[in-house]
């Protein structure tokens, strides 16, 4: 660090064993950088997600991998992207059967009456998003 006083370093899959690992080698890093005298560089894993993953690829992190970032941002769908950076999609959940809207879903009803199947569908996965808004 001496040598070379770079301002920030980027971690890869390689280098991330185990959240132990990691925070003792980061610690390391800052420590190394104080020795010398330095300011404390920027740590940061590249994580983009699609086929850039360093943690979630890694199963000892125990982090969901929510897919490609740009396909979720070009989807533009405010709800998907909060609910994959919560981790817990139930948590960001939004519509008429969490605020247990039901004149809403009953007109939602009355528009799949041509498909009996549709709106069976429809009212048990309503029903489950509305118990699980609740827990």
């Amino acid at each position: 660090m001496k040598a070379w006083p770079v301002g920030g370093i980027v971690y890869f899959a390689q280098n991330l064993i185990d959240p132990n690992q990691a925070t003792e080698m980061l610690a390391n890093v800052k420590h190394f950088y104080s020795e010398d005298g330095n300011v404390a560089p920027f740590l940061a894993v590249d994580e983009e997600g699609g086929t850039v993953v360093r943690i979630a690829d890694n199963d000892a992190f125990g982090v969901q991998d929510v897919g490609d970032a740009a396909d979720l941002g070009a989807a533009g769908d405010a709800t998907a992207a909060k609910a994959a950076a919560s981790g817990d999609p139930a948590s960001v959940q939004t519509g008429p059967a969490v605020r247990g809207d039901r004149a809403t879903q009953e007109r939602h009803c009355e528009l799949l009456a041509d498909d009996p199947e549709l709106t069976t569908i429809y009212k048990l996965i309503s029903e489950q998003i509305w118990r699980i808004s609740k827990k």
